[in-house]
């Protein structure tokens, strides 16, 4: 298949096969360990390439979408300008009907220290929530000095892997 020097090719008929991988002595599991490194140099390169091939795709994106919506707001801009110097609430024109809505009201929190003053000594705790979250990192703590687990609390073990390391 290859003329890479690591790559035994004598896999390829079991791979393509179907058949399980046989592994009987440390001679085929080096055999076996060669062909993984070589696969995995393959993928890495096929993953490399798509990704700068996608990044250079997304800056040309970026780059049109930008000059179009650049144009967009200016042809936006004139009709905007068109609609407020009418003073009208309705504008049909033969391509498109220009009009209004009002814009909606919300609310910018820039302190949240006085607004839950505020709230305390006002008596409106309604307006404040207040987010609940495990803190995994106590609660590993405390099973490992204390051996117990929580109420509602349950430990599991991921499944062990297999690590390869060239």
């Amino acid at each position: 298949m290859t003329d890479d020097p690591m790559y035994d090719d004598e896999w390829d008929e079991q791979y393509e096969s179907g058949a399980a991988p046989l592994v009987a002595l440390e001679e085929q599991a080096e055999s076996h360990a060669r062909c993984l490194r070589y696969w995995q140099q393959q993928y890495d390169d096929v993953a490399a390439r798509f990704e700068a091939e996608i990044a250079r795709l997304t800056d040309r994106a970026k780059q049109a979408k930008a000059t179009l919506k650049a144009r967009c707001d200016w042809h936006e801009m004139g009709l905007k300008r068109f609609y407020e110097s009418r003073g009208e609430k309705r504008i049909m024109l033969a391509n498109a009907t220009l009009s209004s809505t009002r814009g909606r009201q919300h609310i910018m929190v820039e302190d949240i220290d006085a607004l839950a003053s505020w709230a305390d000594a006002e008596g409106h705790p309604e307006v404040l929530r207040h987010k609940v979250e495990a803190n995994r990192n106590a609660i590993m703590e405390h099973i490992k000095s204390t051996g117990e687990e929580p109420a509602g609390c349950k430990v599991e073990r991921n499944q062990d892997a297999l690590k390869i390391k060239f």
